[in-house]
């Protein structure tokens, strides 16, 4: 399948094309550049033109009232006031829905956007990002898996709420509170199952969320396996196989069932240690014998932490710890129940790296963090 998106901005196409080139990909994925028309009664005659039609996503940036456009004209809407406008006509009946993606400047993101709007789109983007040049490639795989996912969500709406068929997989292992919201949600336009499938299921402000679903790092810190020193690793891989996710979105986002690697842990290796309250020196032992398998080498235990029965990863270092010896990280209230906490080591409590990505702790865990410093009263923050 040939993906083919309008990438929106008031930009020069000269400007955008080193996004446009790294984007695309001949017989995957095609980018047409446009800037705004400038009069809002132009932009919604294009988006209801037959043209558009061709279309099976749309790439928008937030700011489309700095430069004019080729016609000298100066656009007096944001790229969500364009985004708001382009759900609306679809839930009225007069478009089909594509997935939005917003692509923006983070100085414009922090300055211009309302938070309100972030359910209008599928993705966003910081364009910083695009700097990496090894980021275009996951980013156009999410772009065609969006397209993708569009369709098979559109398609088990009308099959009575078909969630096998969405999620490919047999759901009668997962959580029951899971199921309910899903059946509750797949009711409503694409675009809002989209939403709560990426932000509550695959990923959260562009982490990714565990719990249901599991990166690769995840997988090996639950498994207690060393991935960058583990020949064995891709055997390992081979031996889950019917376990990956194949689901709605798969083709951008790889994960695992958790439910399938406990399944395969007790049922199918006949294992009767806990698989979260093995060490991962015995998970080793134990993968080694019942696999036939040499080269895996266990994670080794961080210096101040005391268990090595590893669960998460330090949301800043990405160091993989047990959840006891972690700090819980702030804002995570309203999580649902099958959704896994997030937490930082105590090294990146004591002496941030990547505070950033996680910016406090939970009110709760601050005596935690008092403590800490009283026993390691010779670390300090970076400056």
């Amino acid at each position: 399948m040939n993906c083919k998106y309008l990438y929106i901005d008031d930009n020069s196409e000269h400007n955008a094309k080193g996004i446009i080139t790294g984007l695309q990909k001949e017989g995957e994925l095609s980018v047409d550049f446009d800037n705004p028309k400038g009069d809002w009664e132009k932009e919604r005659e294009r988006i209801l033109s037959d043209e558009f039609k061709n279309y099976n996503g749309l790439i928008l940036d937030l700011n489309l009232e700095e430069m004019p456009n080729k016609d000298k004209e100066t656009s007096h809407y944001k790229g969500s006031s364009l985004a708001q406008e382009y759900r609306n006509l679809s839930k009225a009946g007069k478009l089909k829905e594509i997935p939005i993606v917003l692509l923006s400047a983070t100085v414009n993101l922090e300055k211009y956007f309302d938070r309100t709007n972030e359910d209008l789109f599928d993705l966003i983007v910081p364009r910083e990002w695009l700097n990496d040049p090894i980021l275009f490639a996951p980013l156009r795989q999410k772009l065609i898996s969006l397209s993708i996912g569009y369709e098979l969500i559109s398609k088990c709406k009308n099959e009575d709420n078909n969630l096998i068929e969405l999620y490919k997989y047999s759901l009668e292992l997962e959580n029951n509170r899971f199921i309910s919201e899903m059946r509750s949600v797949i009711g409503y336009p694409t675009h809002t199952v989209s939403n709560f499938i990426i932000k509550n299921l695959l990923e959260k402000s562009n982490i990714p969320v565990s719990g249901i679903l599991i990166t690769e790092e995840i997988l090996a810190t639950r498994l207690g396996i060393d991935i960058s020193k583990s020949i064995d690793w891709k055997n390992i891989l081979e031996n889950l196989k019917k376990y990956k996710y194949r689901g709605v979105f798969s083709e951008g986002w790889e994960r695992w069932w958790m439910s399938g690697i406990e399944h395969w842990w007790r049922t199918e290796l006949e294992l009767k240690n806990s698989l979260r309250a093995t060490s991962a020196r015995q998970k080793i032992d134990l993968l080694k014998d019942k696999l036939e398998l040499t080269a895996l080498v266990p994670i080794e235990k961080n210096e101040k932490a005391k268990s090595e029965a590893f669960w998460t990863k330090c949301v800043g270092s990405g160091v993989s710890i047990d959840t006891v010896d972690g700090l819980l990280v702030d804002g995570q209230d309203n999580y649902y129940p099958w959704q896994d906490k997030k937490y930082i080591c105590y090294e990146e409590a004591l002496k941030p790296k990547g505070k950033h990505k996680w910016k406090k702790l939970s009110p709760s865990e601050e005596y935690k963090l008092e403590i800490l410093q009283k026993q390691f009263p010779n670390i300090r923050p970076l400056k």
